[in-house]
């Protein structure tokens, strides 16, 4: 990870994840890297979601805290709630963290989600008393607001839909239905993706198909 949003040097600074939807990414990765290198961090994560059912990468989080003691807080927000659910219910919120973090002025905190959560999280933590120097924040409401990290694997989303483009126009080609409107599709792939012929292959920046 590069940036603002990564572990501190410092091993014994303590931490406050929080965690809504789709931005436990960055957290998953944070903590499977501690995994693989076995070091112990004090952790405490919040991952908020709607039901159980949308809860991502428990696997991962119960192995962080049972090998390194990684604290996992769930909560679900909608009610009714599943009467065998055993975590959290609502929202994180003020009361929620100082009930289950009560040093929570000791750590430094990492917001990560949509950006309205993000910036509702950094008010109350600071109407908490938590210095804003304590606070890290990522949030995805575009391309740059990104942390480096987000957009790397926004680019790795963009290179697997462009290669799917790239298949589907040698299919085309292959088939030979390159009708008009295809025929102006193909243009366009070709001069933008990269896909070009050279004798009897087709050719894209990342590979060859090859046909007789």
């Amino acid at each position: 990870m590069a940036g603002d949003f990564v572990c501190p040097k410092n091993k014994d600074k303590k931490l406050v994840f929080i965690a809504g939807g789709i931005g436990i990414t960055p957290f998953r990765s944070i903590i499977k890297y501690l995994l693989d290198i076995k070091e112990k961090r004090d952790i405490v994560l919040f991952f908020s979601n709607y039901t159980p059912a949308d809860v991502v990468y428990k696997d991962i989080f119960d192995q962080g805290e049972r090998q390194l003691g990684i604290k996992t807080i769930y909560t679900v927000t909608n009610d009714p709630y599943p009467a065998d659910w055993r975590g959290e219910r609502g929202f994180v919120d003020e009361q929620m963290i100082k009930r289950t973090v009560p040093d929570y002025k000791e750590r430094t905190f990492y917001l990560s989600g949509s950006h309205a959560m993000v910036v509702a999280f950094d008010g109350i933590l600071q109407k908490m008393g938590v210095k804003k120097r304590q606070i890290k924040k990522d949030f995805f409401p575009g391309w740059f607001n990104l942390s480096s990290v987000s957009r790397i694997n926004l680019l790795l989303a963009l290179e697997c839909l462009a290669s799917l483009w790239r298949v589907l126009c040698i299919y085309v080609m292959l088939s030979g239905r390159q009708k008009k409107g295809l025929e102006i599709n193909l243009y366009y792939a070709k001069q933008k993706v990269g896909l070009y012929r050279r004798g009897n292959r087709f050719v894209g920046s990342n590979f060859v198909f090859c046909f007789w």
